[in-house]
């Protein structure tokens, strides 16, 4: 088997640098709307946990809650029962509601998520489809949904065009 041709693919990536580039902003931007979003959403849980009273359904020694104990954070929101559980999802949900990022039956409004998997598709399957040397897209292309793997791809990726 021959080994991947780097000239190849370094100009594969000055060829195509404009929309590569392109690209990787929208993908970039898709992950912070997404880490933002996740951490907004976060503090919002744990607000109502500590503004109401939730208790342990079971212990956590890992995490040092005991039967009975307070839930104060989203990280142990799995211990509570399954009442006090849907409780917290609709006091969230009001909250939610609130801030903006999900509507009163709790449908996000922006879906960052989503965005994040879809800019991470369109860049994966540009990589594969116009950067990767023709000779060598197979194996790429049957693992392109291997999001551990196309993670790899991109961080290879992202230097080459910064040169």
């Amino acid at each position: 088997m021959k080994n991947i041709d780097l000239a190849e693919l370094v100009g594969n990536c000055s060829d195509k640098r404009e929309k590569l580039a392109n690209l990787f902003k929208a993908f970039d931007l898709a992950m912070l709307g997404d880490d933002m979003q996740e951490e907004r959403i976060n503090e919002i849980y744990d607000t109502t946990l500590q503004e109401n009273t939730f208790y342990a359904a079971e212990e956590c020694p890992r995490m040092g809650i005991e039967k009975g104990g307070r839930v104060l954070s989203h990280k142990a929101d799995f211990l509570l029962s399954e009442a006090d559980f849907s409780r917290l999802l609709d006091l969230a949900g009001v909250k939610l509601a609130e801030a903006g990022i999900c509507d009163k039956d709790g449908n996000y409004l922006t879906n960052w998520t989503l965005c994040k998997i879809e800019a991470r598709n369109s860049l994966v399957d540009f990589i594969i489809g116009e950067i990767i040397p023709k000779r060598s897209r197979g194996v790429f292309f049957e693992n392109r949904r291997n999001i551990t793997q196309m993670d790899k791809l991109i961080d290879i990726t992202r230097p080459i065009l910064a040169k």
